[in-house]
């Protein structure tokens, strides 16, 4: 019988093998675009959900869905001394397109109708507006008190919603996140549910990228981020990259210390 104790031991003795294969001391970030890439970000995200317990032990040790390799998906990886672990997932929505990639994100079996009704309301300015989720937000437990390594998740973001061209953007968390959201410009839109899969309740929050805060000293507003970046270059090239503060991505870690993020949906 699979134990939570005897998976956590076969967890422990997977992630020690990988050590620091890139020799990158520190932060650094790689978009997602391969085969082993797709495998350590689920990898990550099960022990991340694992230990938030929003999922039940699984033999797999991998946590994935449809959306995972999608055309209109894209991932990080954020890498601590080259040890992957945190990543993210935005997925792009595009209310014109009737099946296939974009014709849906992970909230819209719980949320279809009031992300519809964000769209055609808030985005009326927009003949074909779009947007993404950030969605699958995961630490892994031995990284869930480094708060930069979010920080830089938040940052680096905003280059995937640039490179999709959205309009808005969408989360779903729990109620205890919604102030920090709201403080980069994110507004409730509707309450509570239980997100599929997963047994954590979250709300739908809603932002336009026009209107997206950056939080002083941490994070980056995306009215203030272009495509001509160094680091949306140096993300898009596919190549793991070191994050620093020079590059405006960490701030001042010293206004981290109040923060604490779980795994998000």
């Amino acid at each position: 019988m699979l134990t939570h104790d005897n998976l956590q031991a076969k967890l422990s003795n997977s992630n020690s093998a990988i050590g620091n294969r890139s020799g990158i001391v520190g932060i650094s970030a790689k978009l997602v675009t391969t085969r082993e890439d797709v495998r350590e970000m689920q990898s990550l995200r099960y022990r991340s959900y694992l230990s938030a317990g929003y999922l039940a032990p699984d033999a797999s040790t991998t946590f994935s869905d449809q959306y995972d390799e999608q055309p209109t998906s894209q991932s990080i990886l954020i890498f601590h001394n080259g040890t992957a672990a945190a990543s993210v997932r935005v997925c792009m929505f595009d209310p014109t397109i009737k099946q296939g990639p974009g014709s849906s994100i992970p909230a819209t079996p719980i949320f279809g109708t009031e992300i519809r009704n964000y769209m055609t309301n808030v985005l009326s300015e927009f003949a074909k507006p779009r947007a993404v989720e950030i969605t699958r937000l995961s630490r892994h437990p031995d990284y869930k008190r480094n708060i930069a390594l979010v920080m830089t998740i938040f940052n680096l973001i905003g280059y995937l919603v640039l490179n999709f061209d959205a309009h808005a953007m969408f989360a779903t968390v729990t109620e205890e996140h919604i102030p920090f959201y709201k403080r980069m410009g994110f507004n409730l839109i509707c309450k509570p549910k239980r997100y599929p899969g997963l047994n954590v309740d979250t709300v739908l929050l809603g932002c336009p990228s026009t209107e997206h805060r950056g939080i002083k000293g941490m994070t980056v507003a995306l009215p203030d981020m272009s495509s001509s970046d160094p680091n949306f270059k140096k993300l898009f090239s596919g190549e793991k990259f070191a994050v620093s503060s020079s590059n405006r991505i960490l701030g001042d870690t010293n206004n981290y210390k109040s923060i604490s993020l779980n795994p998000r949906p």
